[in-house]
């Protein structure tokens, strides 16, 4: 609304010192600056109607002063201006639809960009609920695990562990040093290798 004011003020200007000064002095030139102040006005189409309007105001003294006997002179020398006038506000026109489109744009490339992290963050929330459970199970089996270790180092009873077709798959230390094998030989082994074939039968049992 200010921008409006003000052009209009300064517009009404130039048009009473067009009137009062002779028509060879081409005052009409300063409308230049009544278009380009269109450039900062919300209306894409402003800068055309101030054109226009300007181009009209540009006529209208020179008609008034010569009346009927409009010399040539001033005659081209206002068409001059008009033409200056009208290529100023259709660049200025452009120039402000070019930068509408960018700040529109923009502003759609914003709303797609917070679109595209909303998405994000709600993919991420999911993945972590997905991910938690998980962790705490691999978090408890590791406990787990590691009592079961302590249990069976300090545990008075020798805990191994056997597989279905007899092998070991894990052996404590104790139970090496007592049989005299090393872990890895006894890996290779089964446990049968080193059972009384009369013990074997009550062994299988007790797995």
């Amino acid at each position: 609304m200010t921008v409006l004011v003000v052009m209009s003020l300064l517009a009404g200007g130039i048009f009473l010192l067009d009137i009062w000064t002779p028509p060879s002095f081409n005052i009409a030139i300063l409308y230049i600056f009544v278009v380009l102040l269109s450039f900062f006005t919300s209306g894409r189409r402003m800068p055309l109607l101030c054109g226009a309007t300007t181009i009209a105001l540009t006529i209208i003294p020179a008609i008034l002063s010569e009346s009927v006997h409009l010399s040539w002179s001033v005659g081209v020398n206002r068409a001059i201006t008009a033409l200056v006038l009208l290529i100023t506000a259709w660049l200025v026109s452009d120039r402000q639809t070019v930068e509408a489109r960018v700040r529109d744009s923009k502003e759609l490339l914003e709303i797609r960009v917070e679109e595209r992290t909303a998405e994000l963050r709600a993919a991420n929330e999911t993945l972590e609920a997905e991910i938690a459970p998980r962790h705490a199970a691999e978090l408890a089996l590791k406990e787990s695990q590691e009592r079961l270790e302590r249990t069976e180092a300090f545990s008075l009873v020798m805990v191994t562990h056997v597989g279905l077709d007899g092998r070991w798959l894990k052996v404590p230390t104790r139970l090496c040093d007592l049989l005299g094998y090393s872990e890895s030989e006894l890996l290779d082994r089964t446990f049968m290798d080193v059972t009384h074939p009369d013990d074997v039968e009550a062994d299988w049992s007790q797995c």
